[in-house]
């Protein structure tokens, strides 16, 4: 996570932007996403039926005055819309779909694990709630698989961080650090 920066007048809190390369076989992390009454492609043991991901990216802000006292926080905090990349699949037409007719989905979840190691537990998690979604974009180049991108607008997010050793690939049981907000509720 990238520490607090000056940002047009604001300070900004960039979450991480998780980059997957190649196949998940291939790729350093491999990122699921399960979405309530939409079923995916995975095969992962832990993942089944999971929505594959090739990227996820979001950023969280909160404006930031400079007075002669030093800063204040004075306004609302604001989100990103959360965007994730994936080979066109199963869960497209659904996705599609929900952005056309807006339809609320309660409750989204990202799994993050790493690709090389034998754990297939998720050390990093992400959990939306209330969620809307605002843009389906679908394309294709020459030779290539159709993929698109899908932003998530959401009422509420929960971050968890379990810590993870390299040397065994044990992911712990217990959240080693955690943070949820709700923006419609401020808090």
């Amino acid at each position: 996570m990238k520490r607090p920066s000056s940002l047009s007048g604001s300070l900004a809190l960039v979450a991480p932007t998780v980059l997957l390369m190649g196949s998940s076989s291939q790729a350093a992390i491999d990122a699921y996403m399960k979405i309530d009454g939409v079923e995916g492609e995975a095969t992962d043991s832990e993942h089944q039926k999971w929505v594959e991901l090739s990227s996820v990216s979001f950023a969280v802000a909160r404006p930031v005055t400079f007075t002669s006292t030093g800063l204040t926080s004075d306004g609302r905090p604001s989100q990103s819309s959360l965007v994730i990349s994936k080979v066109v699949d199963k869960a497209s037409p659904p996705l599609f779909l929900k952005c056309l007719q807006g339809d609320r989905i309660g409750q989204i979840a990202f799994d993050f694990v790493p690709a090389n190691l034998s754990s297939r537990k998720a050390y990093y998690r992400i959990v939306l709630e209330d969620v809307l979604i605002s843009s389906v974009s679908q394309g294709q180049s020459e030779d290539a698989v159709p993929t698109e991108e899908v932003s998530l607008n959401y009422a509420k997010i929960e971050v968890t961080y379990y810590a993870i050793d390299l040397k065994t690939g044990e992911v712990s049981a217990s959240p080693t650090s955690e943070a949820t907000f709700d923006f419609t509720a401020v808090k």
